[in-house]
Parts: structure tokens; sequence; C-alpha cells
């Protein structure tokens, strides 16, 4: 894994984020989820206006009338995390933030789904976003059960 990081990084977005990232290179991804843009493929005063909806002085707690509050306890229960272990850090985390998206945005938890989706939005971001990886890929049936399971939770 790569991360870009620190001063070095700024200057180099600074100079050559055109030609590494704007709205072209999420639209494969918004179609495939089923939306005409996202926050990461929005740019220029569309960009902007949402962002600035998204600051922090805005009322939180707007939010957390008209949207669940996700339960993040439930997890010590699950099989894969027990006490005094060691623990996969990046599957965890994965599980814990798909869940609680799947409850704020669709009202509903996709616990039982949760393999499905990571599964499906990993392949998606490998195949349409940075094209590291054959679009064959999408056309998997862990990749279609996933595809099924994300449409299902945000219905």
């Amino acid at each position: 894994m790569v991360v870009l990081a620190g001063v070095e990084a700024n200057l180099f977005y600074a100079q050559e984020g055109k030609r590494c990232s704007g709205p072209k290179i999420w639209q494969e991804q918004d179609a495939e989820f089923g939306a005409n843009r996202s926050l990461i493929s929005m740019d220029g005063d569309d960009h902007t206006r949402f962002r600035k909806v998204q600051r922090p002085d805005t009322p939180v707690r707007c939010c957390l009338i008209t949207y669940p509050r996700p339960n993040c306890h439930y997890h010590a229960g699950d099989e894969y995390l027990t006490q005094n272990q060691p623990m996969p850090a990046l599957y965890s985390l994965q599980r814990i933030v798909t869940e609680q998206l799947s409850v704020i945005a669709a009202n509903y938890s996709a616990k039982d789904d949760l393999d499905e989706i990571i599964t499906a939005v990993r392949t998606i971001l490998a195949t349409r976003v940075t094209k590291q990886r054959p679009a064959i890929l999408r056309r998997t049936p862990a990749f279609r059960k996933g595809q099924v399971s994300v449409h299902a939770n945000r219905a």
C-alpha cells in the first residue's frame, strides 16, 4: 500500500492533481451504484456547495434526529472479535463502517451481508476506479452476490 502524506504530497497534488484525480475517475463507480454523482465525483461549484453543507458548524443534531444512530457496540459479541486477542484491523474496520453506513443510509442493518458488500465495493474500486484489476472480475459469482446485496440494502 502506498500512502501519500505530508508537505511533499500536498505539493505533488497542487501540481499534478488535475491529471491524477477528478470527477471522470469516479463516474463509473457512481453508475455502478446507480448514482448520477457523489461527493467524490463532484467538481467546482457543486463540490464546494456540498462541502459547505458538511462543515463542522452544520448542526449535527439535525443528522442525528433524521438518521438512526448506528450501534457501535454490538461488534464486541461477533465471533471474529474476542477479548485480549489480536484482531484483523482492516477487515474489522471494513465490517464496522459498512454496517454503520447501511444503518445510516438505508435504516437497515446489513450485518448478514457485510462480506458480500465489501467484496462488491472492493471489486468496483479495483476494476472501475483504479483499473488495477480486469473488468472480468465483475462477472464472478462473489461480485454478483455482493452487487445484489448492495442494491437490496439500498432499497
